[in-house]
């Protein structure tokens, strides 16, 4: 059963957090699964488990972006991540009309950004709200749009996945 989540403005006492229009967190503690686990882990270093038991830190690899497109059958996808390519940097080369060999750091990070965001329907309105808030990116709208374009020309069968299963809501919980 698909069960729609709302970006949730004002979460009153129940402390919940959204990303990407989807509930990640509901609780007023700290969520592990979102610290860092490159450049500065200070924080994540200095938890220790208690004595008897043992604390597991595990990356579970693109494993949103590799799930998504296994169902909905996106095979060029599930290739790529079974080559071990890596989708980010190809997606930035589809935005950016470029070599994969010519793409630079910032251009795969938004290429990893479209691929987690708009694997979830993400539109450029909000995209691009995203892009300015977590990477101080400023995209003219054009642009975003393009992007957004991108995404869904060139993965088309994780789109019709959207369709498909919003098709099974009321019209009134429509999720994108």
């Amino acid at each position: 059963m698909l069960v729609p989540v709302y970006d949730i403005v004002n979460c009153g006492k129940h402390k919940r957090f959204s990303a990407n229009g989807k509930l990640v967190h509901n609780s007023d503690k700290i969520n592990l699964q979102n610290l860092r686990s490159r450049g500065d882990t200070t924080l994540k270093q200095s938890i220790r488990a208690p004595k008897g038991y043992v604390f597991i830190d595990a990356d579970s690899s693109q494993i949103e972006a590799r799930t998504l497109a296994w169902i909905a059958g996106q095979q060029d996808v599930v290739t790529a991540f079974e080559n071990r390519e890596d989708v980010y940097v190809a997606m930035a080369a589809k935005i950016y009309d470029k070599e994969e060999a010519e793409i630079s750091k910032s251009d795969r990070a938004i290429g990893k950004m479209v691929v987690l965001a708009c694997g979830y329907g993400m539109g450029h309105v909000k995209f691009r709200s995203q892009l300015k808030a977590t990477a101080d990116v400023d995209l003219p709208e054009s642009e975003v749009q393009h992007i957004i374009y991108t995404y869904r020309e060139s993965n088309y069968k994780i789109t019709e996945l959207w369709r498909r299963t919003t098709s099974l809501l009321p019209s009134d919980e429509m999720m994108f």
